[in-house]
């Protein structure tokens, strides 16, 4: 399913960068829940909504989902989040692969996440991009 293919590409590339993993203080990176007592910073991915794209006769050629990509620190955390979105957003923009049975055919950014939460009294500070990626079948 695309939206399986766009999680575990976009996992791939944060995981690959040495500087986003230095940021985080290690591999703090997770597909759409970070386990309860992970260390923060935290980046987590997940899809947010999606669509099919047709060729016109009924067919489904490609879908596009939209990926949430957020980073949670603890408590307000504004310059640490920052600095770590800023890391985050050219590698995920424009870029293009592939995946077992798909081809990325591309990612940007399409919007903007940022709120707080409060958690049995700790505060926890999200931000973070939506993308729009094109993700086709190889077969």
């Amino acid at each position: 399913m695309e939206t399986s293919a766009a999680k575990a590409f976009l996992g791939s590339v944060l995981a690959s960068s040495s500087t986003l993993i230095t940021a985080l203080g290690g591999t703090a990176i997770y597909a759409d829940v970070i386990p309860q007592g992970s260390a923060l910073p935290a980046i987590v991915y997940s899809v947010q909504s999606g669509t099919l794209e047709g060729n016109g006769r009924g067919d489904a050629i490609a879908g596009v989902p939209l990926m949430t990509v957020k980073v949670v620190t603890q408590g307000y955390g504004v310059a640490t989040a920052d600095a770590i979105m800023e890391i985050v957003k050219p590698l995920l923009e424009g870029v293009r692969g592939t995946v077992t049975g798909y081809y990325i055919l591309g990612c940007s950014r399409v919007g903007a996440v940022d709120y707080p939460e409060i958690e049995q009294g700790v505060l926890y500070r999200h931000l973070g991009s939506i993308y729009r990626m094109a993700v086709v079948g190889t077969a």
